[in-house]
């Protein structure tokens, strides 16, 4: 949850559990592959495992390249 919050801040989102908050998260084209890989480059910073996030990663369409 905390990562999420940070994602969210990154990101520049409204305040996670907002109605903004959901009306972003539901209206944005490409927020989950976006989501997911500022999760990892946040994770990666943190040293955290990202198997998890590399593999929802490439289900949202992500390609190595993407940054």
């Amino acid at each position: 949850m905390l990562l999420e919050r940070l994602a969210d801040r990154v990101m520049a989102a409204p305040t996670p559990g907002s109605r903004a908050w959901y009306a972003h998260r539901s209206t944005a084209a490409d927020s989950v592959k976006e989501r997911v890989l500022v999760r990892i480059a946040i994770a990666h910073q943190a040293h955290f495992d990202l198997a998890e996030d590399i593999a929802r990663a490439r289900a949202a369409g992500a390609e190595r390249a993407d940054r």
